[in-house]
């Protein structure tokens, strides 16, 4: 019987080897995950809009998921610690990154990055999409892009302009005026879209390109003053503020969008889940008029699936190479 046993144990062992091991079939997956919380990891600073953002699906998802779901925020070089953490995380989906179009723009103007973004993150889904707005501090006395336009042409490099992270959308929209005005005004970074607005509210920096859903709670409330967003049609909740495109720069016609991923390697199972408590939750009236107050849209269901979000990700890559490229731009 010993020897019976030893052949037994020795023929799993094979099986093992040959990865051929009995283990966790894709429906066992699917009734077994999540088995503890999820963690949501944002890439920027608490109290920003993708923050916001993340908290509002994490609430949503939880109740699908039948398991809280926590926000970490891992802010800094970009949104690039984040992504990394998320890249180096085992990938059981227990750890979901939360994040954007900034994900293809670091990866195609920074050098050196912890990851390689073409194999580190397998899609979960889109979730919503809407323009930039460009913002100026309240007292800076101009009203209207010609005479924006006009400012900093005149002023050139004694005007500063703030930005959540080298290489972040919010950053490029800036470079791309510049150079379209041809001025060169100084580009103050920050550690998230939250501190830069808060140093424009201050009036520590002159302007700052700014997420809709971040821009949109203080330009009502006065604190900082909209000049023009980067959409191809103008944002519902500003109408009367016009678009870069109809006032001549039309290469600010930009559009953030964001997403959710896992760790590359993430059983398909698990990601099916995440997909459908993302689906579903974005399917609430209740949260797709939260986003809409936000400054955002939610995708339709046919436009967020990981399929859409692995096309989505591969175009953005390709465009902003293509523009580090012509631009000769990249940073360390």
């Amino acid at each position: 019987m010993r020897a019976s046993l030893r052949r037994r144990a020795g023929l799993i062992a094979a099986v093992s080897a040959l990865g051929l091991a009995p283990g966790p079939t894709g429906q066992a997956w699917a009734q077994e995950f999540p088995s503890r919380p999820v963690t949501f990891v944002v890439p920027a600073a608490a109290g920003g809009p993708t923050d916001v953002l993340a908290r509002i699906l994490a609430e949503g998802m939880a109740k699908q998921l039948g398991r809280p779901v926590v926000v970490e925020n891992v802010a800094g070089a970009g949104g690039t610690l984040g992504i990394a953490r998320v890249a180096r995380a085992a990938p059981d989906g227990h750890t979901a990154l939360v994040h954007g179009l900034n994900v293809a723009t670091t990866a195609a103007f920074m050098r050196d990055l912890p990851y390689d973004i073409d194999t580190a993150l397998d899609p979960v889904g889109l979730v919503n999409q809407g323009p930039y707005v460009w913002l100026t501090r309240r007292d800076f006395g101009v009203a209207s892009p010609t005479e924006l336009f006009a400012r900093m042409r005149e002023a050139g490099g004694q005007l500063t302009v703030g930005h959540g992270g080298v290489g972040a959308l919010a950053h490029l929209c800036g470079v791309l005026l510049a150079q379209a005005l041809n001025t060169n005004p100084v580009f103050v970074p920050y550690r998230g879209a939250a501190p830069a607005m808060n140093d424009l509210i201050a009036g520590h920096v002159d302007m700052f390109c700014s997420l809709a859903s971040d821009a949109l709670p203080q330009v009502r409330a006065g604190t900082v003053r909209a000049i023009a967003t980067t959409g191809r049609l103008r944002l519902a909740q500003l109408p009367e503020v016009p678009t870069f495109v109809e006032s001549g720069v039309p290469v600010l016609q930009l559009a953030y969008w964001n997403a959710i991923w896992t760790p590359r390697g993430t059983p398909p199972a698990a990601r099916a889940v995440l997909t459908r408590a993302l689906d579903a939750t974005l399917g609430e009236a209740a949260v797709v008029a939260r986003l809409r107050d936000l400054g955002g849209e939610v995708f339709p269901p046919s436009e967020r699936t990981p399929e859409a979000l692995d096309a989505t990700l591969r175009s953005e890559l390709q465009r902003w190479r293509d523009v580090a490229r012509t631009a000769n731009l990249s940073v360390q």
